[in-house]
C-alpha cells in the first residue's frame, strides 16, 4: 500500500512538471511521458484514472493555501478577496466521457459537444487562483445508469443545475474558512433570485450580474392578495402594490448628472473608468410574500457605451467599492486563459469522473504555483507573465531528449509506433470487410 502510495505521489509530481513542460495541447500523458525522462504514459493514465488520489482533498488544499497568501499578502494593503463564480467549457469528442453532450460552451461561444464545469477562482487584481471545479451534469446523464457506469460517476451523485452547484461550493469555501470579501457570479446566477435570497441569509455579499430587461420596482412593492369587492372570484393571488419597470427602461431616463466617472480596475495602459449609477431597487419573484431590497450597479462603457447592470446585497459600499467588485469578473476569464495556454487545463484526454476531477486538481496546484511566483517575482520584474514563468520552469526541467541522436531515435520510435498502428487498424479494417 505504501508503495502503490509512493508510486502515486511521485505520477503526481511527474505530472505537475509535464503540465509546465509540456506545449500547448500536449498536456497528456503521452505527451507528458515523451519530453519528461523516466516517466512513463502508463503510471500518469493510473493516477489519473485508478488511483486513490483524493481530487477533492487537493483543491481545498489549494484553496486554503491560497486564502492563506491573499490574507497575508493583501493585509496591509487592505484589498478586498473576491470569490468569482463561473463556469468553463471543454470541447470533446465522442459520448464516453464523463457528462459530456451538447451544451452551451463558452470557450467557443456557441453550443458543440463538450464538458462544462462550475468552477471558484479567489481573486484580487491581478492575482487570481483557481480554488474548486465541479462537472456539471447533464438531466440526460442523471438517470443513464449504464453510461454513469461506464464514467464512474459516483452512484451519490444527483442531478444538480449550475446555481444550486455554485451555492454548495459557497458554503463549502465558508465551512473550510476560505476567506473571502464578496461572492461574484454572471447572469446565469444573478437572475436566480432564489440564490441571492439564500447568499442573504448567510450573510454573503455578492456582485451578481443580471440581463438587461430584468424587472425591478423603485419602491417596495409590498405584495398582498387583494381586497374582495364582493364580485367575482374572491382573490388568491398576490399582487405588487406599485409598478414595476426593467433594468433598461430605468437607465434610459437617466440623466447625464446621475453618472459618475469611476476606475474600476487597472488595465495595461492605466486605470480603466466607466460611468456608473446606483439605485436602491426591489426584486419580486411572485413566489413570496416579500420582495427583495437590493443595489441595482449600472456601469457604461466610456468609448462603446455598453451597459452591464448588476446587483448587491450590500447597500452600506461606496460607488468606488461596487466598481471594483463588478470589474473583478474579469479575472475568472484569465484564469481559465491562463489555465487553457499555461498547464494544459483544457489537454487531458481521460473519460471517467475522477480522472476529470484529479487532472483539474492537479491544474490548480499549477496555477496557484504561478500566481505566488508571480507575485515574488513583481519587485523585480514588474510586467512578468505567467507565461513567463511557465517558459523558466520548463527551461530548468529536464528533457528526455538532449542531443541530435536522441531526437532522431524519438522521431524514428514515433514513425514505427504509428506504422504499426496503421498496420493493425488495416488488418482490422480487411477481416470486418471480408467476414461481411
Amino acid at each position: 500500500m505504501k508503495s502503490q502510495t509512493r508510486n502515486s505521489l511521485a505520477s503526481v509530481e511527474a505530472y505537475f512538471h509535464g503540465l509546465f513542460k509540456s506545449e500547448k495541447k500536449k498536456a497528456t500523458c503521452t505527451g507528458i511521458a515523451d519530453i519528461l525522462p523516466e516517466v512513463g504514459s502508463q503510471n500518469l493514465n493510473h493516477m489519473l484514472s485508478d488511483s486513490t488520489l483524493d481530487a477533492q482533498a487537493l483543491m481545498d488544499a489549494v484553496a486554503v493555501r491560497a486564502s492563506r497568501f491573499f490574507e497575508n499578502v493583501l493585509l496591509a494593503a487592505r484589498d478586498e478577496v473576491g470569490l468569482i463564480i463561473d463556469e468553463v467549457g471543454f470541447k470533446k469528442k465522442g459520448k464516453k466521457s464523463a457528462c459530456v453532450g451538447r451544451q452551451w460552451l463558452g470557450s467557443i461561444g456557441k453550443q458543440d459537444n463538450g464538458q462544462v464545469a462550475v468552477a471558484a477562482v479567489l481573486c484580487c487584481g491581478e492575482l487570481y487562483s483557481l480554488v474548486n471545479q465541479a462537472l456539471f451534469m447533464p438531466e440526460d446523464w442523471a438517470d443513464d445508469a449504464k453510461r454513469r457506469k461506464g464514467a464512474g460517476i459516483p452512484k451519490s451523485l444527483k442531478f444538480q443545475t449550475k446555481p444550486r452547484m455554485a451555492l454548495d461550493m459557497i458554503k463549502k469555501a465558508i465551512a473550510d474558512k476560505v476567506r473571502f470579501g464578496f461572492v461574484g457570479f454572471d447572469a446565469l446566477y444573478g437572475i436566480c433570485f432564489w440564490l441571492l435570497d439564500e447568499l442573504d441569509k448567510l450573510g454573503v455579499k455578492f456582485m451578481g450580474d443580471i440581463r438587461t430587461n430584468t424587472g425591478i420596482y423603485l419602491k417596495d412593492p409590498k405584495p398582498s392578495v387583494p381586497e374582495w369587492s364582493g364580485k367575482g372570484k374572491r382573490p388568491k393571488l398576490l399582487k405588487a402594490n406599485t409598478k414595476r419597470t426593467t433594468t433598461e427602461a430605468y437607465c434610459k431616463g437617466l440623466k447625464k448628472k446621475d453618472w459618475q466617472l469611476v476606475a474600476f480596475r487597472e488595465g495595461t495602459k492605466g486605470d480603466m473608468q466607466a460611468w456608473f449609477h446606483c439605485k436602491t431597487v426591489w426584486i419580486w419573484d411572485e413566489e413570496k410574500d416579500y420582495a427583495q431590497k437590493y443595489v441595482l450597479v449600472i456601469r457604461k462603457g466610456l468609448d462603446d457605451g455598453d451597459i452591464k447592470y448588476s446587483l448587491t446585497n450590500d447597500h452600506h459600499a461606496s460607488l468606488e467599492t461596487n466598481a471594483f467588485r463588478q470589474g473583478q469578473r474579469y479575472f475568472v476569464e484569465k484564469t481559465f486563459k491562463e489555465g487553457k495556454n499555461q498547464v494544459g487545463m483544457g489537454d487531458y484526454q481521460v473519460r471517467s469522473w475522477d480522472g476529470f476531477h484529479r487532472h483539474m486538481a492537479i491544474c490548480m496546484l499549477a496555477l496557484n504555483f504561478l500566481m505566488e511566483e508571480k507575485y515574488a517575482l513583481r519587485p523585480d520584474l514588474e510586467f512578468v507573465t505567467a507565461e513567463d514563468i511557465r517558459s523558466m520552469i520548463a527551461f530548468m526541467l529536464p528533457s528526455k531528449r538532449h542531443t541530435v541522436e536522441d531526437m532522431a531515435e524519438y522521431i524514428i520510435n514515433k514513425h514505427d509506433q504509428y506504422a504499426a498502428q496503421v498496420k493493425s487498424d488495416r488488418r482490422r479494417a480487411k477481416n470486418k470487410k471480408v467476414q461481411t
